[in-house]
């Protein structure tokens, strides 16, 4: 069976849209996705909408929590663009969504189980860059989940690490708002 997983799409409709239409267009039947969907600022509201509609199972990431769990005026810039769209439906939508899940024999979860915040495959280095994290620190926070793959998005740099005895761990990268190691994000973290 194959499966797509998407993450951090921050309200980019445009990328999403388009994302969606290549996996249909290649017969894949499953999506999972890991988060960060309506933060940002162009179509928070549509993006919403949108994954309601298509029912494509989804765990909460830190940027959909900084929407429902703070006041407005305390809340990031990325969120300030989403929350004059954001709904009752959609706020009641977001609340719903699991900080993990397990479907297809795939553990998803944002960044780390323990921590929807904190890098997992990639790391900061002390200029300040993402980087790779070692293969030590990839495979720590996997210890004690019982997964032949488990996925996780949050820094928007595509990965994939293989645990020795362990499992698969892969980052998908985001959708639209792509960075590379080491260089500018297009997005915020």
């Amino acid at each position: 069976m194959r499966v797509a997983v998407i993450s951090d799409s921050h309200a980019n409709l445009a990328s999403l849209e388009a994302v969606l239409d290549y996996i249909r267009r290649r017969g894949i039947a499953h999506v999972l996705n890991l988060g960060d969907s309506v933060s940002g600022p162009l179509a928070p509201g549509a993006v919403a909408d949108l994954l309601i509609a298509e029912g494509i199972p989804q765990v909460r990431g830190n940027h959909d929590r900084f929407l429902i769990d703070r006041p407005a005026e305390d809340m990031g810039l990325w969120e300030r663009w989403a929350w004059p769209e954001m709904t009752q439906a959609h706020l009641d939508w977001l609340r719903a969504l699991p900080l993990t899940d397990a479907r297809q024999g795939i553990v998803m979860v944002h960044v780390r189980p323990e921590d929807d915040n904190k890098n997992w495959l990639h790391r900061r280095a002390q200029d300040g860059s993402m980087v790779p994290a070692t293969l030590a620190e990839c495979a720590a926070p996997a210890e004690g989940i019982d997964a032949e793959v488990i996925v996780s998005g949050h820094t928007h740099m595509p990965r994939v690490v293989r645990v020795p005895g362990g499992p698969l761990l892969v980052n998908p990268g985001a959708v639209g708002w792509g960075r590379m190691a080491g260089g500018a994000a297009g997005g915020a973290l």
